[in-house]
């Protein structure tokens, strides 16, 4: 245990490939993390979290195509690029609306809807009277979530010497898409049946995201 973490530390500090994963993984850990103090200390609901992670995949979405760009200009494949783009920025973005409308259907359930758009509404105010304020609510988590992906972004696609092909690409973030609507979904079940429906289900959901998050980023750079 102990050489592995001084391996992985040494990794960490390292300027090559290796160390980029791992502070790319630090900074997907760390914006998390963050979701899960919300919910801790300002008693965020199954909706609002659910709200925040659907958030996350329109950044995810729009990096992918900067992505395909990235890799058409270093293949010089800009037809392809030109002909898969659009098709999945229209299929991801149809996609995407609809796991929303599916995941608010699914937090409704567990709060009066007039509840949870209140609630949205509030945690989503530009207008925050205070710091105090602003930072409880999803601005925080979720602008820390978008630079993780940006600084991600950065370090493996535009600094790195990945050339993807661009089908690999279009496909690329509909495993974590999935990997989540399962984890809604057991998320969803574990709240509702337990009576008390509190903050432990809640926590074991967003743990478990976290967990497929972290693995996950490892395996998609794995070869970056």
């Amino acid at each position: 245990m102990k050489s592995f973490l001084f391996g992985a530390f040494i990794e960490y500090l390292s300027l090559d490939r290796a160390g980029a994963r791992w502070r790319t993984a630090t900074a997907l850990l760390v914006s998390n993390a963050l979701v899960i103090v919300g919910a801790l200390l300002f008693d965020w609901s199954f909706g609002v979290v659910m709200f925040l992670y659907w958030a996350e995949n329109l950044v995810i979405g729009a990096l992918q195509v900067l992505k395909m760009a990235v890799s058409a200009k270093r293949s010089r494949r800009w037809k392809e690029f030109f002909s898969m783009a659009p098709f999945f920025t229209v299929h991801f973005g149809g996609f995407t609306v609809g796991q929303g409308i599916f995941m608010m259907m699914l937090a409704g359930q567990t709060g009066s809807r007039d509840a949870l758009l209140d609630e949205l509404s509030h945690a989503l105010d530009p207008r925050a009277s205070s710091l105090t304020t602003f930072l409880e609510g999803l601005w925080p988590p979720f602008l820390l979530a978008a630079l993780s992906h940006l600084y991600s972004f950065w370090k493996h696609t535009v600094r790195g010497t990945s050339a993807k092909p661009m089908m690999d690409l279009m496909f690329e973030p509909y495993g974590r898409i999935f990997v989540m609507q399962f984890t809604v979904l057991g998320g969803f079940w574990v709240i509702n049946t337990f009576t008390d429906k509190g903050l432990g289900p809640l926590l074991l959901m967003m743990a478990v995201k976290t967990v497929f998050d972290f693995s996950g980023h490892f395996k998609q750079h794995a070869n970056d």
